[in-house]
C-alpha cells in the first residue's frame, strides 16, 4: 500500500494521523463518533472544525475555549473549571445569537 491508499485524519495544525484501512468511510465515521454533538462545557452543539480541535485538545467547543481556557490553559489543565453563574451567564448570551 501507499500514501494514496491512507485515510489522513487531521487533529490540529501540527499532528495528523494515517490509517491504512480498505473502507476509507469506515476511519472517518470512526473519528466523528469519538467527538460529541453537544459541548461537555455548555452543552450546546459543536458543529465546526474549531469545535472538533478544541475538543481533542481541552474537551470543550471553541466558544468555551475562547471565554474559559484561552490564556488560562495551566489551570483548565488542572481542573478548574467556570461556575455555575459564569456558566449560566455565557449559555444565556449564546443562545441570544441563535
Amino acid at each position: 500500500m501507499n500514501n494514496d491508499d491512507k485515510v489522513w485524519i487531521s487533529f490540529d495544525d501540527d499532528n495528523e494521523v494515517g490509517y491504512w484501512i480498505e473502507d476509507k468511510m469506515k476511519a472517518i465515521s470512526d473519528f466523528a463518533q469519538r467527538v460529541p454533538v453537544n459541548c461537555p462545557v455548555c452543552s450546546l452543539i459543536m458543529n465546526g472544525a474549531f469545535d472538533t480541535q478544541s475538543y481533542f485538545k481541552y474537551k470543550s467547543c471553541e466558544k468555551c475555549y475562547i471565554q474559559f481556557i484561552e490564556g488560562r490553559e495551566d489551570k483548565w489543565i488542572a481542573g478548574i473549571r467556570p461556575t455555575e453563574v459564569e456558566l449560566s451567564r455565557f449559555i444565556e448570551k449564546r443562545k441570544k445569537f441563535f
